[in-house]
């Protein structure tokens, strides 16, 4: 008996065959991964983690994943580069969730002017991440 956030692959869901939506977590934070895969739980999405940027940018330009959540916590890489990067690899095919610790006015403007179509800050809450991805995928159209 499947639980509510598994999908069998012998049972297709509402849309078809369709998968569940990838959604990359890219994080150096244990504590933002673990938090992150208990609060996508019931949305029935499949969550990747990696601290590699390279290999977040590869799967976000091949099309693997709906939405993106990235955290700005990297010392040494200017953060709206680092958007605008992620910004160029998708397009408009995924949608771009900024976290930082840093809330302040400019940050979040500037992570929004890069391309980001939102931003979280530090402490996130479950319940908050739940609903920004949520929020994310209907607006790039995935059916949850």
């Amino acid at each position: 008996m499947a639980v509510p956030w598994q999908v069998r692959r012998s049972e297709p869901d509402v849309a078809g065959d369709r998968r569940p939506p990838a959604v990359l977590l890219v994080t150096e934070d244990q504590v933002l991964a673990d938090l992150a895969r208990l609060a996508l739980l019931p949305l029935r999405a499949r969550l990747e983690v990696t601290s590699e940027v390279e290999t977040a940018l590869a799967k976000v330009g091949a099309g693997r994943v709906q939405a993106v959540l990235l955290d700005l916590f990297r010392p040494a890489v200017d953060p709206v580069a680092l958007v605008g990067r992620f910004r160029r690899a998708r397009g408009d095919a995924a949608a771009l969730i900024v976290v930082s610790g840093l809330g302040l006015r400019q940050v979040v403007r500037a992570a929004l002017a890069a391309g980001a179509d939102d931003f979280l800050v530090k402490p996130v809450t479950g319940e908050a991440l739940r609903r920004k991805v949520a929020a994310a995928l209907r607006s790039s159209r995935v059916v949850m």
